[in-house]
């Protein structure tokens, strides 16, 4: 029991020093044709299995934090309907630095 919390509060410690990936930049279609699309990501309108929907910048910042998370520098928010719900979803690119 012991060298098992010792091993979680560990990966606890590493993952407190692990750098943290800047958030990406919400731009326009237009600015990131010359991108690399990554794919897709959704910021969901629930919490859990807490029924009440979240507001809609706590939807953005759950998106754009995945989308960090798969090494986006960009984000377009997706208004095409194609997704769940009250989810807010975006397209992802990594833009190289100018």
């Amino acid at each position: 029991m012991r060298k098992g919390m010792m091993t979680a509060l560990a990966l606890l410690v590493l993952g407190a020093c692990a750098k943290e990936r800047p958030l990406p930049v919400v731009a326009e279609a237009d600015a990131v044709t010359r991108c690399a699309f990554i794919g897709r990501t959704v910021g969901d309108a629930h919490v859990g299995s807490d029924p009440t929907p979240v507001d809609r910048a706590a939807r953005e910042l759950q998106a754009r934090q995945r989308a960090a998370a798969l090494g986006a520098t960009h984000v377009v928010w997706d208004t095409s309907g194609n997704f769940k719900g009250d989810a807010v979803a975006a397209k992802v690119y990594r833009c190289q630095a100018k």
